[in-house]
């Protein structure tokens, strides 16, 4: 039986995990990059830039089960696209640099991959309109509480809290809460496209 050697080029000992030898799955684990280090950073020059650590950020909440997020990402099987997590370059050279301090990386479908065609750079008002249902959410819709004995629909925009009413279930306050949304126009996502 053939030996597997690392997949980094150039580099001839045999596989450890994840197609890598140990040395370069330490790297890979501790940084995100098996190629980790001083030459790595010879090579690009952009390790302390802030989308570097944007790349390497999608990389352990995708891949490291460590991850305090990982459970919100990797355990819910979203994953980066080989091309992105086998090359920081690539990600950079599709994604650019964010337009201002106040955007950062989202995913059209907040349940699909990392990956070119589901990415784009976001403010801050556009990310909380993005919002999925989170798995400490009882209502099972976006935007409803359960308050006492009644639903409670919010909207939040542009840093506003917005209060639409107290209601008898949460499918009418979800009901209300996307008819809010769409009297104002608001890019919010709506509940009733939550379960298609």
């Amino acid at each position: 039986m053939e030996m597997k050697l690392c997949s980094v080029g150039g580099c001839n000992n045999p596989v450890n995990t994840r197609g890598y030898c140990s040395a370069h799955y330490g790297r890979w684990k501790r940084h995100g990059d098996p190629l980790a280090g001083r030459k790595f950073d010879e090579r690009h020059g952009m390790t302390n830039t802030r989308i570097y650590r944007c790349w390497l950020h999608i990389k352990q909440r995708c891949f490291n089960p460590e991850c305090v997020n990982y459970k919100n990402y990797g355990g819910r099987g979203i994953t980066m696209c080989d091309k992105w997590a086998n090359s920081f370059m690539a990600f950079y050279e599709d994604m650019g640099e964010p337009p201002t301090l106040d955007h950062s990386i989202e995913r059209s479908d907040v349940n699909g991959n990392y990956e070119p065609t589901n990415c784009y750079w976001a403010d801050g008002n556009t990310q909380i309109a993005n919002q999925r249902v989170r798995n400490t959410n009882t209502s099972g819709f976006v935007g409803v509480t359960k308050s006492a004995n009644r639903w409670q629909a919010r909207v939040c925009w542009q840093g506003t809290n917005h209060y639409i009413g107290s209601f008898k279930t949460p499918e009418e306050a979800a009901t209300w809460r996307d008819a809010y949304v769409i009297a104002n126009g608001w890019p919010h996502t709506l509940n009733c496209s939550v379960g298609a």
